[in-house]
Parts: structure tokens; sequence; C-alpha cells
């Protein structure tokens, strides 16, 4: 498919799927990055601290590079683009509540974060140009934010202290629904077939899972996934009957 670089060109389905797709996109880097920076003065140690710092302005400013994409949608709220002040967002639930602990911001970093980072990694030889080419910038500094919660993942899994290990893996029980469920389902599918992203919800999912399941495997929250014949998957039941398609939300 050529390349395209205005959103009329597509189908009423795909475009109305890569607005819900940017906007979700942007929304959730935006609350991502309010929840970093609340504890930019609260970190356990001073690396960590100037790490959220950093994280969260890197968050920010994708969130800030992402909503211009929207001018051109018709589907928009003119004034989204333009960052008006909103009553709702299409942000992962699970970030309406400050992070209540250290081990939170871990576990939301490797999971919720990278989450995004799998759909913009789809996006990298993207039919959709603008889309295409802000996924390259933001990935740059993404492969920080991984090595970060990976680093303090492990290192809270061997914490010695059994409260620390517990507390992990509730709040990956917690977070782990609600990131396997931002891929979508059919919405995301009708991208794939438009080369906007170069794979499906299903196939996105299971990128994920490869990426954090062999983590997750080596801590207390082993139990919520397995590896059958070399691939990954989740042992849960999906709450699909709470899912808002558009917002891409577990309400």
């Amino acid at each position: 498919m050529p390349d395209i670089t205005d959103p009329k060109q597509l189908s009423d389905p795909a475009r109305r799927a890569l607005a819900d797709l940017i906007l979700a996109l942007a929304d959730t880097k935006r609350w991502l990055g309010i929840r970093y920076a609340e504890w930019c003065d609260s970190a356990p140690a001073l690396e960590a601290a100037v790490a959220a710092s950093a994280m969260a302005q890197d968050e920010l400013g994708h969130s800030r590079a992402l909503l211009p994409l929207l001018q051109d949608f018709p589907e928009i709220d003119p004034g989204i683009p333009n960052e008006a002040p909103r009553e709702t967002y299409s942000s992962i639930a699970y970030l309406d509540q400050p992070f209540s602990t250290w081990n939170t911001f871990v576990v939301a970093n490797l999971l919720l974060g990278e989450a995004l980072t799998i759909a913009l990694e789809a996006a990298r030889q993207s039919s959709y140009v603008p889309l295409r080419t802000r996924a390259g910038k933001i990935l740059e500094e993404e492969r920080f934010h991984w090595l970060h919660g990976e680093g303090w993942f492990k290192r809270l899994a061997a914490d010695p202290k059994d409260a620390e290990r517990v507390e992990l893996a509730q709040r990956v029980e917690e977070m782990l629904p609600h990131a396997l469920c931002w891929f979508g389902r059919d919405e995301t599918n009708a991208l794939m077939h438009e080369k906007i992203l170069d794979a499906s919800a299903d196939e996105l999912r299971a990128r994920f899972l490869t990426q954090v399941a062999p983590l997750i495997a080596k801590s207390q929250a082993a139990s919520l996934v397995k590896n059958e014949n070399g691939h990954w998957l989740y042992c849960g039941t999906l709450p699909w009957n709470k899912f808002d398609a558009a917002t891409r939300r577990i309400e």
C-alpha cells in the first residue's frame, strides 16, 4: 500500500480506529507522565528520582507530539489536538489514581508503558506517514524506559522482604489485564488491513507477552503466565465485558 498522509484516504472504519488509537496513545502517555512526575521527589533513591523526572518529561513530550496528528480527523473534537481541558480521557483506567507505592510505579512502567511501545513498534513501517514518523522518534526514548523498568522489577522480585515481593505480584495481577486488553480486538485488525500497523490485536498481545512474561514468570506473579510450545500465554480471563473499544479502557 502506498504512503498515506491524509486520513481521508483511509476507509471509514480504519480512519475511526486510527483516530482512537492515536488519542489512546496520547492520553495514556499524558497520564503516565503525570503519575511518573508525582514520584520525582519520593523515589527510593536519588538516581530513581532523576529517572522518574526524565521519564515523566519523555511521556508528556510524546503525548504532545501525538495530539497534533488528530487535527486532520473529522471525528475528533477540534479542541483535543490543542490540549483543551477535558472531563474524560482515553487513557488506561489504572492511571486515574496516583501510584500508592514505588512498586506500582515500576509495574506501570514495565506493563502499561511497554504495551504502548509494542503498538508503536508495530507502526515503524506504517502506511500512515505522520504516525510512522512520530513512532520512530518516540521509540528511541522508550528503550531507556524499558531498561529502567526491567532492572527495578528484577530487583524488587528478588527483594528479601516477603511484603515487597507480594505487593509487586499484586500490582502485576491488577495491571496485566489492562495492558492486554489495551491492544483491542476487531478495531485494531482494521488498522492491520490497511497497513497502518503490521500486526493484528492478538499478535500484538503475543509480542507483549513475549517481552514481559519471562520477567513475570520469575516473580511471585508467575501463576499469571505460562509457556506452551515456546509461546507465552496469560492464564486469566480478560474482562472484555468491561472494555470500551473506542477509549481502550476497562471501566
